[in-house]
């Protein structure tokens, strides 16, 4: 899930989501969070 801020990560989390991003982020971390999701996903 990707938002502006942390108001609701720890919400977001505990219903089962395996990350949380941050939009206001640097876009390296958002890139990163993508291709570490995708390789899971694949394996």
């Amino acid at each position: 899930m990707v938002r502006k801020t942390g108001s609701c990560a720890g919400r977001v989390l505990g219903t089962g989501a395996r990350g949380y991003v941050l939009e206001a982020g640097p876009p390296e971390e958002l890139f990163r969070a993508v291709r570490s999701a995708a390789a899971e996903a694949l394996s």
